[in-house]
Order: C-alpha cells, then sequence, then structure tokens
C-alpha cells in the first residue's frame, strides 16, 4: 500500500502525495513523472521524503536496463539472483515458458538479443519466491511474434503475487487490466 508518499532528489520534486491501495498497480506517466522512483521506493530501494510504503517481502524486479551480468550465461544470471535455491530444471522450465531458445542458456547474455536478455530478465525475477514484484517497462525490445507469450508467462507468473508495472504501451495497460496509478509529473518551476 502506497500513503501519501512524497520524494524528491535533492531539491527536485518527483512525487507528492502519491496514494495507491491495490495489490497489483499499472503504474503511468509521462517521461519524467516519477514511474521508476515510484517502483524503487515499493520496492525499498529508496525512502519516501514523507508517507509510507508497505510492501510484502521477499522482492523481485525487472528494471528499464537490463542489470545482467555480461560475462555470465543465461542460466549463470539466474543462479547468481537465486543462490542454491533453484534446481536446474527448474531454470530450464522458466526459459521454455518464456520463449528463450535452448541455444541461448549456456551463452554469455552479451551475445544474446535485446528481445533474449529481457527474456533472461524476466525468468530471473518471476521465479517462485518473491511477493512482491516490480517490473519497469519489462517488454522493451521484445518482438512483436514473442510479445503475446511473453506477456502471458508474466501474467501466469504473477498469479497471486503483489505487483506493479510500469508501463507507456496501451497494450500492455489492457492486457493486464490492474487499477492504474496515472503519475502527471509535478510542474516544472521556470
Amino acid at each position: 500500500m502506497i500513503r501519501d508518499v512524497s520524494f524528491a532528489y535533492s531539491q527536485t520534486p518527483v512525487l507528492a502525495g502519491i496514494s495507491a491501495r491495490a495489490s497489483t498497480l499499472a503504474v503511468t506517466g509521462p517521461n519524467g513523472s516519477g514511474k521508476t522512483t515510484l517502483l524503487k521506493l515499493i520496492l525499498g530501494l529508496l525512502a519516501p521524503l514523507a508517507g509510507a510504503v508497505t510492501a510484502p517481502a521477499p522482492r523481485a524486479a525487472v528494471f528499464q536496463d537490463d542489470r545482467l551480468i555480461e560475462h555470465l550465461t543465461a542460466v549463470g544470471n539466474v543462479r547468481v539472483a537465486h543462490p542454491g535455491k533453484v534446481a536446474d530444471q527448474a531454470i530450464a522450465a522458466e526459459f521454455r515458458a518464456v520463449g528463450l531458445a535452448e541455444e541461448a542458456w549456456l551463452r554469455p547474455v552479451r551475445e544474446l538479443s535485446g528481445g533474449q536478455r529481457r527474456r533472461v530478465c524476466l525468468a530471473r525475477a518471476l521465479l517462485p519466491g518473491a511477493q512482491l514484484v516490480c517490473l519497469d517497462e519489462p517488454f522493451t525490445g521484445i518482438d512483436a511474434e514473442t510479445l503475446p507469450t511473453v506477456r502471458a508467462y508474466t501474467r501466469d507468473r504473477l498469479s497471486g503475487r503483489d505487483a506493479a508495472i510500469a508501463t507507456h504501451n496501451p497494450d500492455d495497460l489492457s492486457f493486464f487490466n490492474w487499477p492504474r496509478l496515472h503519475l502527471p509529473g509535478l510542474p516544472k518551476s521556470e
């Protein structure tokens, strides 16, 4: 739950008095309106200046940038995030479900396409365990042919969890059909 949250970077206000009660939430708004900042507050990576965020743990995220370890394989990147907790069969099942071809699993992620890298990020975040998952523009770089599979995979894996997605894409909003929080952005001083 987000209650009257405000946040600023240095002296620049980003969010003012934001509230939401839904356990699943679609965050929209123009660039610079604070969508990513709100997700970081929900994840506990930032602390609000005012108000409160109550969110279950453990937490996982897909950020706008992939945050993968370039020299590790796709499997290696999942293992780093889930040390000693996930069997090879579980990782393979996730990669198959998200449509990542088997020949990509053991290649360094620096050799993968943008869409393949995003699928590694999604599989890593959506493995069982996290009670809360935040997704920041999660489908960026995924081709139109693969997108329906990836969206369906994401929806299925989020079932029964708290989740927030930040997106500009109206098709994502329609597909997930979650309560929306529109961040208009704060007026800029002249």
